[in-house]
Formats: structure tokens, C-alpha cells, sequence
């Protein structure tokens, strides 16, 4: 495949042209040109910085981990990652990081004080992955619990933190349910994600409440503005499954445009265990059945440059889908997530952009039980954030903006409270000297009057030398209680208080033309901690809660290789309470991912193998989760130039395992599918 080459063409997502780059398991593709525009109305995009480089010991490892947050913040007044747009954009190297999400104001990677990593679209074509759950389960820093098989609830613990404590954006907007206060993962098409950005660590100090873990941000496909482009697929598996999808995209001059449309259909397997009924746990009931799913989802894009800089764009996805699964008060659904935006960019002077986004986010819900309607949520999610970046000086900039934000509740169960706004303001300073650089920001946000919360962070680095960075970063982070967590009749505490947390973490990177280290070591301190007993049945305050792990990674590729392995170490410890001293539920202590691909002439084979360390379903520890590995195996064949034949094997061992009490994972599972590229 040799060297990547770069290549001027529109960026996808309708702004001006960037340096962007794309990740195939590890390796980067170079495309396009870095504008010296202070704000990009384009995501931010950053390699994989969440494994190691270089030595640490472990001896010293630990004894980071023992710090406190003030001696982290201490040293972090001295160290900088150090490089300047111009000279990321001269240099020739595959590992070279570009633009980053992590400040909301574009920047190099070798500036980004944290650990960032991208899933691009060639990364999910690669490995064929089926859903957004299964991409992201690989991920350092990243664990899942599902509650069964395809399209079943899944929830997501970044670095150890709930399953709400990762803000989860969708094209800048926030999205997820307004009652349960987290993202539908398992009803969000895969097929129409031309990328995933991961930033780990507390980011409330520029996005406000939930971003205790960390930010996600989904990027949809957009149009091109060079040619016509049409893809599509057709794929068949096991269990009746089928999936089809197709999209539309061209433009002229500068408006451009982007028509996709996806389908999944599964008859499943049966999502809980048959003994949970007897033994009171899981689903509480016994349906030995097949539980399928069905998607539809439709995704739009249209927008209009003006000139570099300053542009236009709509956005929109709708997703609708029928969901069976076991329970005893409901067994199906039918729940759609929807959401629209509007995006401006202009730059009224060479030193000043602003950006302007608007939209709504949608998550409806209706249940049943047996096909008699039991249960109705609705809500929605209004955004609308006005950012201005500013050029003050050859080494300094300064971000300004607000957010605004409404959640409002429709349900079938009345609750006290159904609506509520929030109101805040930042900035964010950033100083460069020579090789050291500096990152302070701040925020206020307030809540309907009653959570007020002021929010900071501070960041530094050092560039070590031309290959090697090495990173630090102080900064707390807090969560508002979501409608249910307060307000559902029966299951609600509304005595609960805002969870709040200081994080800090220190990462080294190290990157080589072939390869590319790192290691990020981090700790976190959560008080008024809100985690759901499931013997209880209810939201409740942990007092205090300490997570504290090192993630590792290291990625390879030559002409014919691409392979990498991610691993983590996590510890979890409720510090007060009647837990005290157990493990946060859901939380392995150990997760390794390894892949790689082999490229030949026409063909392509890989395999994924994933292990995950034992952990617990419940705050008392009472119930214990068993060690589990799976293996993942893929192959392509071009056929033509525009049309490629490809399988996967997911659960190669058809290993019985569960991430969640009583709910099964599926059994081993294939799928074939053709694909057509007019643009390949």
C-alpha cells in the first residue's frame, strides 16, 4: 500500500479544506491542507493517543498514581506537547496528528493536552463492524455492558466512569434521553458514521454537565463537492438477519449534498437468561423466545460555501426502530431518535471566526407488553452554542462562547418536573513558549436556578523532541441528575445531588514511521457518585467513589500489515459509604484488544481478539462476572474496481459469556455482504 500521499479535495463535512487524518487500524492517511483559520467549522481529528511510547516503569507509574490532584496540577505548570499548526502541516509523516475536538477550537494533536482517538469510516469499512457498540468496545479506556444481543440496551463506561458521564454529541449537537440521561448506542446506524472522536478526561470546564469521563462525538457522512458519488450494500447472516443501505452524494460549485438511507432486520436470540425469573435478576422473568430487532434510518446533509471559512450547512438523521426483549411489565418498543442542526461559519477578520450552531435532538420511546401499549417517554433536546475564536498574538489564543440548552420530558408517567434550561458561559486561554505551551479554561453554568456550577482545567506539555510528547492535565467535572434520576414515581431519589469529580491524568506519545506508542496514566475522584443498585431498584449517592488506571497502546503497519493492540489497567473503590471498599459495578480491573489485517493483491484478511478481566453486577459485590474472550475474523475480496465481497465471523468459539447478570451475549454470528463504490 506503501507511504500515503497527500491530496487536495473538500472536506466532507462542508467547510473550508484541513489536514485531516485518516486511521486504518493504526496507520494514517494524509488528505487535504491546514487553513491557519483560528476556529474550523470542520470536527477535529486526532490519532489514537491512548497507548505507549517509550518506558515507563512501573515503580514510577505508581507513583504518579499515589499523587493528588494538587501535585499533578504542580507539575503540570511545567510540561507542554509543543508544535505549531505550520510545522504539522510541513511535515511528511504518516503518524504526523492534525485537528483535535478536545477544545473545541482546531489545533494540532501534538497540542492536544489529552487523550483523543478517531474511528474513521475506513476504519468501520475495514473491519466491517456492524454496530456502534461493537467499534467502540475495542477502544482503550472503554467498557460495555449490553443486555442482550443485537440492538438490546447497551451502556458505556469511559475510564471507569458511568454510564452518563460521557457527554455524547451528535454533528456539535448533544444528544440521548432527557429522562434516562444517556445515548441509545445500539440504535445509531453505523453505516452513515463517517467518524468517531473519543476525548477521555473531565471536559465540563468547555461543555458543561455529563462530561465527567470524557466527550464522544458522532460525525455523519457528508456530501462531496467534487463528483457524483453513490454507494451501496446488501448483507445477509445468520438468524435471518439482513441489512441494506445506499447513499447519494455530488455537488456543484460550492453547495454540496449528501442523501443515505440504511435497513437492519434480525430475528435475534433470546436475551435473558431462562432462570432469571427464578433466580430475581436480569429481565425478572422467563421467555425463552427470539428477540428481534428492525432499524430504518435516513441521513441528509446540504450545505453551501460562501468562500474558505464561511459556510452554511443542514444536517439531519432519523432512526426508527422495533425492539423485542424479555421482561415482565414490557416487552417491546418502538422508539425513534432523531435530530437536526444548522451550522454557520463566517470570519468577519483574519484574527476572528465565530461559529454558530442550532438543532434538536429527539428520543421517543413507546413500550408493550404482549403488544398492549404499558409505557410513552418522549423528549427532546434543544442546543444552540455561539463560539468565537481569537488569534491575540503569534503564541496566544482565546476562545469565547455560550451554550444554551433545553431538555423537555413527555411521558405517559406523570412526573413533577418535565422541563428545564441551562445557561452558560466559557473561555479558554492558550500560550505557546517556543517548545512549552499552556491551556487554561473555565466555565459557568447554570441550570433553572438550581445548579449552579463554576468548572476549570488546566493543561500543559513538553515536546520532547521532534517524535516524543509528553502531556498533563487538572481539571473537575460535574453531572446534573437526569429527570429519572429524580423524579420517577417509585424509582426516584430527589434527594440526590449533582455528582461531581477532579480528574488528572499524564500521557506520553512517541511516534515512529511505522509505529506509533503511547501510554496515558490517570486518576479520578468522584463525590455524591450516582450509580443504580439493581437490587434496590433505585439511583443512589455513593459518597465517594476513586478510579485510577494506565491505558497503553501501540499500532504497526507496513505495505502489508496493519496491527496494533490497546490494553488497560483500571481500578475502582467506593471510599465511603456501605460499599466502602468495593468495586464499582460493571468496571473490569483488565481489557486487552489486539487486531491486525494482512493485505494482498485483491484480498484482505484480519481478525480481531478481545479479553476482559472479571468484575461485578452490583454495588455490594455480591454477584461476579466472570473473565470472557472473544474472537472476530474478516476477510474482503475486490471483485472489480467498484465492487467488494466481504464476511464476518463474530464469536469465532461461540464463547458463552455476560457483561451484564442474566442477559446473554449472542452466539457466534456471520455475515456476507456485496458493496458498491462509484467513488473507490
Amino acid at each position: 500500500m506503501g507511504r500515503p500521499e497527500a491530496r487536495a479535495s473538500p472536506y466532507e463535512s462542508g467547510d473550508r479544506p484541513v489536514l485531516e487524518i485518516r486511521r486504518h487500524g493504526g496507520w494514517w492517511d494524509q488528505r487535504d491542507s491546514l487553513s491557519s483559520s483560528p476556529l474550523s467549522s470542520s470536527p477535529l481529528v486526532v490519532p489514537n493517543n491512548s497507548g505507549a511510547a517509550g518506558a515507563y516503569q512501573e515503580e514510577s507509574m505508581n507513583k504518579y498514581l499515589n499523587h493528588t490532584p494538587l501535585g499533578l496540577a504542580i507539575l503540570a505548570s511545567s510540561i507542554v506537547i509543543a508544535q505549531s499548526p505550520a510545522q504539522a502541516a510541513e511535515e511528511d509523516s504518516v503518524w504526523d496528528p492534525v485537528i483535535v475536538s478536545a477544545n473545541r477550537l482546531p489545533q494540532t494533536a501534538d497540542e492536544a493536552l489529552s487523550s483523543v482517538t478517531v474511528i474513521t469510516q475506513e476504519d468501520i469499512a475495514q473491519r466491517q463492524y456492524r454496530s456502534l457498540v461493537q467499534a467502540l468496545q475495542n477502544e482503550a479506556g472503554i467498557s460495555v455492558a449490553t443486555n442482550g444481543g443485537v440492538g438490546k440496551t447497551s451502556s458505556l463506561f469511559l475510564r471507569g466512569t458511568e454510564s452518563d458521564h460521557t457527554l455524547v454529541l451528535l454533528d456539535g449537537i448533544r444528544v440521548g434521553s432527557a429522562s434516562l440521561g444517556t445515548f441509545a448506542w445500539q440504535d445509531m446506524p453505523v453505516d452513515l458514521i463517517d467518524r468517531i472522536e473519543i476525548v477521555r478526561g473531565p471536559r465540563s470546564s468547555l461543555y458543561g454537565s455529563d462530561a465527567i469521563g470524557g466527550v464522544i462525538q458522532i460525525f455523519t457522512r457528508k456530501g462531496h463537492s467534487e463528483k457524483t458519488r453513490i454507494t451501496a450494500s446488501v448483507g445477509a447472516g445468520n438468524n435471518q438477519t439482513r441489512e441494506a443501505s445506499m447513499s447519494l452524494s455530488g455537488g456543484a460549485g460550492g453547495l454540496y449534498s449528501r442523501i443515505g438511507v440504511n435497513y437492519e432486520e434480525t430475528e435475534g436470540e433470546n436475551s435473558c437468561r431462562e432462570d432469571a425469573g427464578v433466580l430475581f435478576g436480569g429481565c425478572f422473568t422467563t421467555e425463552p423466545d427470539d428477540d428481534g430487532y428492525e432499524r430504518l434510518a435516513a441521513q441528509l446533509a446540504v450545505g453551501y460555501r460562501f468562500k474558505p471559512g464561511n459556510y452554511v450547512e443542514l444536517q439531519g438523521l432519523y432512526s426508527e426502530n422495533e425492539n423485542e426483549f424479555d421482561g415482565g411489565f414490557e416487552n417491546e418498543s418502538d422508539g425513534q431518535q432523531n435530530q437536526v442542526s444548522v451550522t454557520a461559519a463566517l470570519t468577519p477578520a483574519d484574527i476572528w471566526s465565530v461559529r454558530l450552531v442550532a438543532g434538536r435532538s429527539e428520543d421517543k420511546i413507546d413500550s408493550a407488553k404482549d403488544g398492549v401499549f404499558a409505557s410513552r417517554f418522549n423528549t427532546l433536546k434543544d442546543t444552540v452554542s455561539w463560539i468565537n475564536g481569537l488569534v491575540l498574538g503569534e503564541n496566544v489564543t482565546l476562545s469565547l462562547g455560550s451554550d444554551y440548552l433545553r431538555e423537555e420530558l413527555t411521558s405517559s408517567t406523570e412526573f413533577t418536573e418535565e422541563e428545564r434550561e441551562t445557561l452558560a458561559g466559557f473561555a479558554q486561554l492558550g500560550v505557546q513558549w517556543g517548545i512549552l505551551s499552556t491551556e487554561l479554561s473555565g466555565r459557568y453554568d447554570d441550570t433553572d436556578g438550581q445548579y449552579g456550577r463554576w468548572t476549570g482545567s488546566f493543561g500543559a506539555g513538553l515536546a520532547l523532541s521532534e517524535s516524543t510528547q509528553l502531556f498533563t492535565s487538572v481539571g473537575n467535572a460535574y453531572k446534573v441528575p437526569s429527570f429519572n434520576d429524580l423524579y420517577f414515581p417509585g424509582f426516584g431519589n430527589p434527594d440526590l445531588e449533582p455528582e461531581e469529580s477532579i480528574s488528572t491524568e499524564i500521557g506520553l506519545r512517541h511516534q515512529l514511521e511505522s509505529w506509533q506508542f503511547s501510554v496515558t496514566g490517570y486518576r479520578t475522584e468522584i463525590e455524591d457518585l450516582i450509580a443504580f443498585d439493581p437490587v434496590l431498584f433505585i439511583p443512589v449517592n455513593v459518597d465517594e467513589a476513586r478510579i485510577k488506571g494506565v491505558e497503553f497502546s501501540v499500532d504497526y503497519r507496513d505495505s502489508d500489515w496493519v496491527a496494533g493492540a490497546d490494553l488497560d489497567w483500571m481500578q475502582t473503590e467506593n471510599v465511603k459509604g456501605n460499599n466502602a471498599g468495593n468495586e464499582l459495578p460493571r468496571r473490569p480491573q483488565r481489557k486487552l484488544s489486539l487486531y491486525a489485517d494482512r493485505s494482498f493483491a485483491r484480498w484482505s484478511i484480519g481478525g480481531e481478539l478481545l479479553f476482559v478481566g472479571k468484575t461485578y453486577d452490583d454495588l455490594a459485590n455480591n454477584r461476579e462476572l466472570g473473565a470472557w474472550q472473544t474472537l472476530a475474523l474478516r476477510a474482503s475480496v475486490d471483485l472489480t474496481k467498484n465492487l467488494v465481497l466481504k464476511a464476518r465471523v463474530d464469536n469465532v468459539f461461540d464463547k458463552q459469556y455476560e457483561t451484564a447478570s442474566f442477559y446473554l451475549e449472542p452466539d457466534r454470528s456471520f455475515l456476507l455482504s456485496l458493496h458498491y463504490d462509484t467513488g473507490a
